[in-house]
């Protein structure tokens, strides 16, 4: 059963929710990292430290913890222009190919929300990910 805004699940579901891309955030952004822990815009190119970058999504709400779907981006992109959609398509098909798009739809189509017990497992995942890579 999905979160509802008014049910009880949804106030335990909301937080760990967050957690969970709070964890996932830090893990795309600091994977792209090189040596000196320099990342770039998905869409602009602009290279900055990976902390001061954000998780950018191609399909905002959907598809939030798909490596296809998220890609570091500088805040201009991602909050000023709203993802920089143009950009980030044209990126996606360079780096993915021209299917992406499908891959992307399919993923969506078949996408269903993650139960508490899901994001309890993919939080334990991730925060053990980026402490073995020392990212937190």
């Amino acid at each position: 059963m999905p979160a509802t805004k008014k049910g009880s699940r949804y106030k335990a579901f909301k937080p760990l929710y967050k957690k969970c891309w709070d964890q996932w955030s830090i893990y795309v952004r600091a994977s792209a990292a090189d040596w000196k822990g320099e990342a770039q815009c998905f869409t602009c190119g602009k290279r900055d430290r990976w902390r001061l970058l954000q998780a950018g999504h191609f399909h905002h709400g959907h598809l939030d913890f798909e490596p296809l779907n998220i890609h570091p981006q500088c805040a201009r992109c991602n909050k000023w222009l709203h993802g920089n959609l143009n950009e980030y398509a044209h990126a996606l098909v360079k780096k993915y190919g021209p299917d992406i798009f499908d891959r992307l739809a399919e993923l969506k189509k078949n996408e269903t929300p993650p139960t508490i017990i899901e994001l309890q497992q993919k939080l334990e995942h991730l925060r053990k990910l980026n402490k073995q890579h020392g990212y937190i």
